[in-house]
Formats: C-alpha cells, sequence, structure tokens
C-alpha cells in the first residue's frame, strides 16, 4: 500500500459522486452525477440559450455524455429530438450554440479530478 492511501474498513467502500449546485433566486438545488464527465456537460448545457438544469438532465438521461457530443458534432438533430422537451428548432439551436464549445472526446481524467479530501 502507498503512502496516502487508506483501506475502508472491512465492508465499507468508498465512493465518489460529481456535484453541481444551481443557485436559484428562490431555491438551491445540488444535482448528483456518476462523474465528472457528466457533470461539465450537465454545466455547459445550460450556457446553451432556452435550456435549464431540469432539460439539461433530460439530455443526460436519454444520452450518455458520448452520444451527445457525438448528436452535436454531427448535427444529429433526429438524436437530440429523442429528448421530451427538445423539438426541431430546440435541436438546432443546441447544435449551433454548442458545436464549438462542446468537445467530440470527454476531458482526460487527469483534467478533472480533484484532490480527495481527507480527515
Amino acid at each position: 500500500m502507498h503512502a496516502g492511501h487508506h483501506r475502508p474498513a472491512a465492508g465499507r467502500e468508498n465512493a465518489r459522486l460529481s456535484t453541481s449546485l444551481v443557485v436559484r433566486e428562490d431555491s438551491l438545488t445540488l444535482y448528483g452525477f456518476a462523474d465528472d464527465d457528466e457533470r461539465q456537460l450537465f454545466e455547459l448545457l445550460q450556457t446553451a440559450n432556452g435550456v435549464g438544469p431540469r432539460l439539461a438532465q433530460a439530455v443526460l438521461a436519454i444520452h450518455p455524455p458520448r452520444e451527445v457530443r457525438r448528436a452535436v458534432s454531427m448535427a444529429d438533430v433526429t438524436a437530440l429530438m429523442q429528448v421530451p422537451g427538445i423539438g426541431k428548432k430546440g435541436a438546432e439551436r443546441l447544435i449551433l450554440e454548442l458545436r464549438d464549445r462542446l468537445g467530440s472526446s470527454p476531458p482526460t481524467p487527469s483534467s478533472t479530478r480533484r484532490p480527495a479530501c481527507r480527515r
């Protein structure tokens, strides 16, 4: 075992949850994601006109991040229209607004990894 690593107690496992806090005038809402890639895509989707947390969450419920990137980069309107709440014009707008900001591959783990909290 390397220095700095600790072993969980028997029967216990460490878990990591990537989160995004959405602050509104009347609420604070915490969204949880399986990994940093999903969280970053959730946050990026919300930068498009007309996309809020619920629609961004719906996109990720229908398509994994890799498929969202593919749909945007290939201008696949049909794939984006599979998401409830996104019609043809909305899909076209997403493609137009996100194509330059959305890479075709997820960021490398070293660029998204944050140091673990130590107790």
